[in-house]
C-alpha cells in the first residue's frame, strides 16, 4: 500500500560540501507542496542508512531524514521502493530563527521485498542471477506495481480460502434410458459424484449494531479527544485499502504532528469491518514503520496513526465503546 506520514528535515543549519547555504537554500527556493528527492548515501562516513533530502534538480541539499526513520527507509530504497516527498511546511524564519522543513512522504512499497522468488532448474545460481539481473532492469516504478500486484491477489486469495469451507455434496443424477421390449423396459441408472465448493451461509447480524459516524465523532469529542477536520474520504485517502464501507471520514489529530491522525468507518455486516481491520493489521505486521491503532464496535471501525502513544490510544476506543 501507498503509506504517507510526516516527518522534519534534520541539518538544515549546516552547510554542504561545496559552501552552499542550506538556509539560503530554504528561504529562496523552497515553498510549501514543492516537490523533493531523497538521495541514497550508502557510503556516507556517519551512517551507512544515511537518506540526503534534495532540491527537485538533484542539485542542492537541503539535510537528511532522521536516522531512526531512514534505518526503516534505506532497506526499502535499496530493495527499489519509490518514496515521494513533498514540502508540508516551511517553519521558523522569524527573527532570530533558523527556516525549518516538514515533509510528507509516500512510500509505495509497503511490505520487504523478498531476496529471492523460487528457483527452477537444476543450476539455480547461474539462472537466479540471470532472473536478478533482468529484475535490476525494471524501471523503480514498475518494479513496486509488480510488487503491489502480487500482493493484492495474494489478500484476495487468502480471503478466498478463508470466507469459503469446502463442502462436499453429492449430486445424484439419475439417467433413465427405457427401451421397450414387446412387455417390459429396461432401465439404466448412472451414479454421478459432483464436488462443489460452497461459501457458508451468511452470518447473522442482527446483533449487529448500527452507528453513524456522527454518533462516534460526537462520542470521542465528549470524551475531550481531538477530532479535528474532518471530511469524506477519497479514493486517494483509500490508498489500497478495501472500498468496501458505507461512509468513511479522514480526521486529524493536530497535537500528534501536522496531517497526523486517522480514518474512521461504518459498515453494513461485520464481513467487511473484518476484512478492513485485517488490511491494516497485516500492515503493522509487515513493518513497524506501517503500524496503527485499529479498534472496532459493533459496525464503527477506526484506524489511528501508529505514532499516538497507547494510553491516549485506548481513549479513543473506550470514547466507541461509550456511544449511545
Amino acid at each position: 500500500m501507498a503509506e504517507t506520514f510526516f516527518s522534519k528535515v534534520v541539518g538544515v543549519t549546516k552547510e554542504n560540501d561545496d559552501g552552499s547555504n542550506r538556509q539560503e537554500i530554504i528561504q529562496e527556493e523552497l515553498k510549501n507542496d514543492d516537490m523533493l528527492f531523497l538521495n541514497r548515501e550508502p557510503d556516507n562516513p556517519y551512517d551507512r542508512n544515511a537518506i540526503a533530502v534534495v532540491t527537485s534538480d538533484f542539485d542542492k541539499k537541503i539535510g537528511y531524514i532522521n536516522s531512526d526513520l531512514a534505518s526503516s527507509l534505506a532497506p526499502l530504497m535499496d530493495r527499489g521502493a519509490f518514496i515521494d516527498c513533498y514540502v508540508a511546511e516551511i517553519t521558523g524564519g522569524g527573527p532570530g530563527q533558523s527556516y525549518g522543513v516538514n515533509i510528507k512522504l509516500t512510500v509505495n512499497d509497503p511490505v520487504k521485498m523478498a531476496a529471492s522468488t523460487s528457483t527452477r532448474t537444476a543450476s539455480p545460481k547461474s539462472k537466479g542471477a540471470h532472473l536478478s539481473d533482468r529484475w535490476k532492469t525494471l524501471p523503480k516504478k514498475t518494479r513496486t506495481w509488480v510488487i503491489v500486484i502480487a500482493i493484492i491477489i495474494l489478500l484476495y486469495l487468502c480471503g478466498l480460502l478463508t470466507a469459503c469451507t469446502p463442502q462436499i455434496q453429492e449430486i445424484i443424477v439419475t439417467q433413465i434410458h427405457t427401451q421397450e421390449i414387446e412387455v417390459t423396459r429396461e432401465i439404466e441408472v448412472t451414479r454421478l459424484v459432483v464436488v462443489t465448493v460452497t461459501p457458508p451461509p451468511p452470518t447473522q447480524t442482527s446483533t449487529f449494531q448500527k452507528w453513524s459516524l456522527e454518533n462516534a465523532r460526537d462520542a470521542i469529542v465528549e470524551a475531550g479527544l481531538e477530532f479535528e477536520g474532518y471530511y469524506e474520504m477519497t479514493n486517494d485517502d483509500y490508498g489500497l485499502a478495501p472500498m468496501n464501507a458505507v461512509q468513511a471520514w479522514r480526521f486529524l489529530i493536530p497535537s500528534l504532528c501536522t496531517g497526523c491522525g486517522g480514518r474512521i468507518y461504518s459498515f453494513d455486516n461485520p464481513e467487511k469491518l473484518a476484512a478492513m481491520k485485517e488490511y491494516y493489521d497485516m500492515l503493522g505486521e509487515a513493518s513497524a514503520l506501517f503500524f496503527s491503532w485499529t479498534f472496532a464496535k459493533d459496525n464503527i471501525l477506526i484506524q489511528i496513526s501508529g505514532d499516538l502513544p497507547q494510553t491516549q490510544a485506548l481513549q479513543y476506543q473506550q470514547s466507541l465503546e461509550n456511544m449511545k
